[in-house]
């Protein structure tokens, strides 16, 4: 009965703007997902992902929404997909407070040195996945929530019509 998952989407909806989490996302996509609203199905599901980028349960879901849209796309999953920004962001400063300790301590024994480059290695070897993982969520993604939307060759509406993108697409 479509009217209990009506409800449910209803609920999930309002539970997300005062106490947002996973499972309220997760649940929010099913109900959509059983609405047949794929793009709102979708966008729940990737924020579900913001809050756990690692679980299975919710990437499995939202690969099944990706494989029904009508403008399929080939959606590659990165290791990088699998921390959120803040996850590394805290990783490099842990390894940036590491590198301090082992440098203070370097000062004091010279059996430390091999941390010490170890520290840099690790420290670098971070500070590049942070920066990588930056570049991906720094631009504005856009989900047509639409069911088309015609692209055209210029931004004016008299313009020629390029293409048109359909209902939970990613732009």
């Amino acid at each position: 009965d479509k009217g209990d998952f009506l409800g449910a989407a209803q609920a999930y909806e309002s539970l997300s703007h005062s106490q947002p989490s996973t499972a309220v996302y997760y649940n929010l996509g099913n109900a959509y997902v059983r609405l047949g609203e794929k793009a709102k199905a979708r966008l729940a599901y990737e924020r579900a992902l913001g809050f756990n980028p690692r679980d299975k349960d919710i990437r499995w879901n939202l690969q099944i929404v990706k494989n029904s849209l009508k403008d399929p796309l080939d959606y590659k999953i990165t290791p990088l997909d699998y921390f959120t920004l803040s996850e590394i962001s805290l990783l490099l400063t842990v390894m940036l407070i590491i590198l301090a300790v082992f440098n203070y301590l370097n000062f004091l024994k010279k059996s430390v040195r091999a941390f010490l480059v170890l520290s840099i290695f690790v420290t670098a070897v971070v500070g590049v996945l942070f920066f990588l993982k930056w570049l991906e969520v720094k631009d504005l993604r856009v989900l047509i929530m639409t069911p088309e939307v015609a692209v055209r060759s210029g931004p004016s509406g008299t313009e020629t019509k390029a293409f048109d993108l359909h209902e939970g697409t990613e732009a």
